[in-house]
């Protein structure tokens, strides 16, 4: 790998980092609690991607020194600019497919509870959709990016002695954003379901319609009825 940046398929130009997302609360914005060991990370990756395999020794050593350069680059730039939102649509567009299949499978339920970040019971869907995972699985690739970007690059946690390629600690970031994505899309459709059962509008027993609108004087009584005024004049 030369000073071009590549990491995985060929990327799409990805966001400017602006820092930690609200959304995603202290879940992401605290240190990786995950296995140090590149084994281990890559035992994951294998796992939610359903088995490629093991990478050749040989091939990762390459990888990983090639992804040293990468890093340098990228730090000479202050992790920003063009040549970081390419590497960054790549990490996404290498890591939606592995997520979005962990979701398919559940594999990811297991993986996040193996790095002690289980999702709530009372917090999982079992009916969701093609969509929905697709949904979560956009928004954790996108988390994961943020917790990767401030950990592994800034904070120089990614180091290729450790044995993770950049993508694998990528998949590693974005299993450890997963519970706090999830969790808001859960809470998200509980309440747009609530609301279809309950919708909530303007009708004849809601108490809020008595109230006038602006500009619009308040009634205590009936206006005069126009027949008995017309039949009580005397002129």
């Amino acid at each position: 790998m030369s000073s071009e940046i590549t990491a995985g398929a060929p990327g799409r130009p990805a966001p400017e980092h602006s820092g930690p997302s609200s959304d995603t609360g202290a879940d992401c914005c605290d240190e990786l609690l995950l296995p140090p060991q590149g084994q281990e990370l890559a035992r994951i990756e294998d796992l939610l991607a359903g088995g490629v395999g093991p990478e050749a020794s040989e091939a990762r050593a390459a990888r990983l020194a090639g992804d040293a350069r990468v890093v340098e680059v990228l730090r000479a730039d202050g992790f920003t600019g063009p040549r970081y939102r390419k590497f960054a649509g790549q990490l996404m567009e290498y890591g939606w497919p592995i997520i979005i299949g962990g979701n398919s499978t559940g594999e990811i339920f297991r993986q996040t509870s193996m790095i002690h970040r289980p999702v709530p019971a009372g917090a999982i869907v079992h009916d969701w959709d093609r969509d929905d995972r697709s949904e979560v699985a956009t928004e954790t690739v996108l988390a994961g990016l943020e917790l990767f970007r401030t950990h592994a690059l800034e904070n120089g946690r990614w180091d290729p002695q450790g044995g993770a390629a950049l993508t694998t600690y990528y998949v590693g970031a974005c299993v450890r954003a997963f519970r706090p994505v999830y969790i808001r899309w859960s809470r998200e459709r509980m309440t747009r379901q609530a609301m279809r059962v309950v919708p909530l509008g303007l009708d004849e027993a809601d108490p809020l319609a008595s109230i006038p609108t602006s500009g619009q004087p308040t009634r205590t009584t009936q206006p005069p009825s126009t027949t008995n005024s017309t039949a009580s004049c005397r002129c």
